[in-house]
Parts: structure tokens; sequence; C-alpha cells
């Protein structure tokens, strides 16, 4: 299907618009935000929109940890696609299509993205409505990421560090919708339209639920199934005491949401079938909000062993010495810490090995 002539004269006005790119923001600890967003074009405004977020990170022990830039130091960045879409319009003038636009598009995003492995999923739709037309974006991205487990306790009876492999995964649905008429009247603000049904960011390791974080209770139940991964052992220090741990079963879940809302409504986060749409107007007025939730637990036990020292010479209480962390909520510190170690050491109360010392983007 052919654009006819009003949509493409459309399009041409908001990429090629004199306004700058601006977006005017006050973060509230929350992840809402006060915000004023300048129309700018068909996506820079998107970009605009998406920087008055206050992106959250979570924590594992000294680590602060940046969840978006797992899997793009500029998340926003990836949904800028006017250059390539004026380019089509220009050169393809009227014999510009639906179908070919899509493509553009999603080329576009695809090498706006950084990431060089794991696996990438862009869809685009663009189709005529009763008012005019639709652009609709999906897309998945999934990478491997190494994340740092640094854990010191507050009364340095303990410490241990290592990196574990997680997968960092993006999922973003939002639409676009326009009226020419509206745009080729001279208010282009109130012509364009977006909604954001989905806008989430996961890093897992093993399961990629969220309710299966008590999997290690019925895995890895004996000191024997360490054994053989003895070459992974890390250093681990116990009441100054120099000892080897072998990593056994972790569960890594973070996860965050933004649902983008007038800022007249009340909350319903995943409740809605279908978000608001919001019209362009609304972002430069800043009569909009973004809601944010998230999830997030770690759960971790190892097998500690004597520094050095033939395996078969380990006594039954060398080898039955099991340490265990794990933490509720990663993204606050109100979240419980559940400490303990199996063996002959009492571990005191009240310590903690959420310490944020290093922030890691």
């Amino acid at each position: 299907m052919k654009l006819i002539y009003a949509s493409r004269i459309a399009i041409l006005v908001f990429v090629l618009t004199g306004f700058c790119c601006h977006a005017d923001a006050q973060c509230t600890q929350d992840g809402t935000t006060t915000q004023h967003v300048e129309y700018s074009g068909l996506t820079k405004s998107i970009v605009g929109l998406l920087r008055t977020r206050h992106p959250g990170n979570f924590v594992i022990g000294d680590y602060e940890i940046a969840i978006e830039s797992l899997i793009d130091s500029d998340i926003a960045a990836v949904f800028d696609c006017d250059s390539a879409i004026n380019q089509y319009i220009t050169e393809s003038g009227e014999n510009a299509s639906y179908g070919m636009l899509s493509d553009v598009i999603k080329n576009a995003i695809m090498g706006n993205f950084e990431q060089t492995d794991g696996s990438l999923f862009v869809i685009i739709e663009s189709d005529t409505t009763t008012e005019g037309f639709y652009i609709h974006f999906a897309i998945e991205s999934e990478r491997p990421v190494s994340i740092p487990v640094s854990l010191n306790a507050s009364d340095s009876s303990f410490s241990v560090s290592f990196d574990t492999t997680c997968i960092a995964r993006f999922e973003a649905e939002l639409e676009l919708s326009f009226n020419p008429n509206k745009v080729n009247a001279g208010y282009p603000q109130e012509g364009i339209g977006i909604r954001i049904n989905r806008f989430n960011f996961t890093v897992f390791s093993g399961s990629d639920s969220y309710h299966e974080t008590d999997d290690c209770e019925t895995t890895l139940i004996s000191s024997a199934d360490y054994l053989p991964f003895i070459g992974k052992a890390v250093p681990f220090m116990l009441e100054n005491k120099k000892y080897r741990a072998i990593p056994g079963c972790m569960k890594i879940y973070a996860q965050t949401y933004w649902y983008l809302e007038p800022t007249d409504s009340i909350y319903q986060g995943s409740e809605y079938d279908e978000s608001p749409l919001l019209t362009y107007k609304t972002l430069q007025e800043g009569a909009f909000k973004w809601e944010y939730s998230y999830l997030g637990s770690f759960y971790a036990d190892m097998l500690v062993l004597p520094d050095s020292g033939p395996l078969d010479s380990l006594t039954l209480s060398d080898s039955s010495n099991m340490f265990h962390y794990s933490s509720d909520n990663l993204f606050e510190d109100s979240g419980m810490e559940d400490i303990s170690f199996s063996g002959d050491i009492d571990l005191k109360e009240g310590i903690t090995a959420r310490n944020r010392r290093y922030l890691l983007k």
C-alpha cells in the first residue's frame, strides 16, 4: 500500500522540523519525574521522552549495577530513526510504501544497538487508520553479561569475590499514531500521539522467572555435588583466615518496569490492557509521568574448603562448611539479607554485605 500524499507530507514535517531535541526533567527518588519534552520530530521526541526517566540500579554486595547499561549505554538513542526515514521519504517520493517504511525503521533501530553478541528481534508495522496512520514498534534484545559478585561483611568477618554470567534482556512495545490533517494544519504536537505498552529490563541467571528463586533449595544438596567444580574455586576470607570457596547454586533476578501515564491518572501498572495514548502536546506541557516498579533477589550457596591440600584428605567437617547469602530486594536497602555459615563459626547478627562501593555502567 502506498502512502497517501498527506501522510507523506506529515512525515516530512515531523522529520524536517527545526525544533531542537530538548528534555527538562527533575527526577524524584521513586523514579517519577516532572518534565517537559519539546517536540523535535518523528522519533527524536521519543528519545527525549525516554531520557526523562530515572533508570533503576540494582545492588549485589559491593556493586551497584546500571541495569539498562547492560543492554546499551543509551537505550533511548536506539529509537532515533529520523535521518533514515527522511532519506527514504525524500528518495522514494510518491512511491513510498508502508512496508518499506517499516523496513527502514527496523534497520535503523537494529543498527543503533551497540551490542554485537546475543540476539536482537525488531518488528515494525505501519498502516492506515481511520484518522491517519500508525507505526508500531516491538523490540526484544538478549545478551550474555558478566556480573561481578563481591560480598564483604560490614564487620570484616568474611569476603569473597567472583564473576558470574547472566542474561540481560530488554523488551519494548510502543506505538505512534498520526493525524495528517492536524499536522498539515500546523499542529504537529496535537497530531501525533505515543503509547508505551511495555518497557522492561531483566537480568537473570538460571531460570528467567522471579518466582523460582528457591531452586537452590532442591539442588546441590550435599558437598559432593560441589567437588567436581573445585577448579572454579575462588579465594574466601573468613575470620581473617584464607579458604577457597566453590560457588554452587546461584540465582540472580532483577527486573524494572516503566509505565507512561498522564499526570492525573491513578497508577495501574501492568493491569492496563493497553496503556493510554499521550499526544506530543501533552509531553511538551509536562502533563505526563513515568511510573516505575521493580523485582529483584539474589541467592547463593558456596562450599568453603581449606586453602590448600588434596580433596581426599578432607575431614567431614572440612567438606561440610556451607556459606549462604540471599537478599530479597536488590533495588532498595530496606530489603532483608540472610547470611549464614553452617560450620563451627558463628556470624554476628546485624551484619550486612550490601555496600554499594562501586557503580557498574
